[in-house]
C-alpha cells in the first residue's frame, strides 16, 4: 500500500482471480456490520496535525470533514456531505451511497449515486476494504472526493487511499 501509516504493519493480503460466493446469512452479517460502522462523522485534522509536526506538512492532505448519515427512506443508503475544512465550513459535495449484496456472489457492493462509482467490500485483518471497481465518472455535477478510492473502515476509523498518493487519508 502506497503511503500506508495505518496498515504498515499488517503485511499483504490475499487476492482472489474469482470472486468469492457467500452464504445469505453470512452476507446479510456483513452488511449489517457495514452497515453500522459506516455512519459517523470523519475529519482528518489529527492526520494532519501529526504530519506538519513531523515536518511532513507538504505531504499532509488537504483538511477534510465527511459526514455519512443514514437515510430514512431507504435501507442501506447513506447521505454523504464532505466540507473542505472543519465541521462548520459549507458543504462542498453531496453524494448518496447504497450498500447491497451482488445477486450472483452476495459479496457486498456500494454504489454512489448518479455515477458510475462501485466498491467492493471484503473484510481484511480486522478492517473492511472496499476497493473501487473502475473509473469513477460523475454522471452530473462534481464527484466526492473519496469517489474512486481504496476505503478501509474500522471502529471509529475511516481512511482512504488512491495508488500513487504520498499519504492515506485518515477521517
Amino acid at each position: 500500500l502506497s503511503g500506508a501509516i495505518l496498515l504498515a504493519a499488517m503485511g499483504s493480503s490475499i487476492s482472489l482471480a474469482e470472486p468469492l460466493v457467500l452464504g445469505p446469512a453470512e452476507s446479510r452479517l456483513q452488511l449489517a456490520e457495514i452497515e453500522t460502522l459506516i455512519t459517523g462523522q470523519y475529519d482528518n485534522e489529527p492526520q494532519r496535525h501529526y504530519l506538519e509536526g513531523m515536518k511532513r506538512g507538504a505531504s499532509a492532505p488537504s483538511r477534510l470533514n465527511l459526514q455519512l448519515r443514514a437515510a430514512t427512506d431507504a435501507p442501506l443508503s447513506f447521505f454523504l456531505e464532505e466540507r473542505d475544512g472543519n465541521e462548520h465550513q459549507a458543504t462542498a459535495r453531496r453524494g448518496r451511497l447504497t450498500l447491497g449484496a451482488d445477486p450472483g456472489t452476495r459479496e457486498i457492493m456500494m454504489t454512489l449515486e448518479g455515477s458510475s462509482c462501485r466498491w467492493r467490500w471484503s473484510p481484511v485483518n480486522g478492517l473492511w476494504r472496499a476497493l473501487p471497481l473502475a473509473e469513477c465518472k460523475a454522471s452530473t455535477g462534481t464527484l466526492p472526493v473519496i469517489a474512486g478510492k481504496t476505503w478501509w473502515l474500522g471502529r471509529d476509523e475511516l481512511w482512504v487511499e488512491r495508488p500513487g498518493e504520498a499519504v492515506m487519508i485518515e477521517l
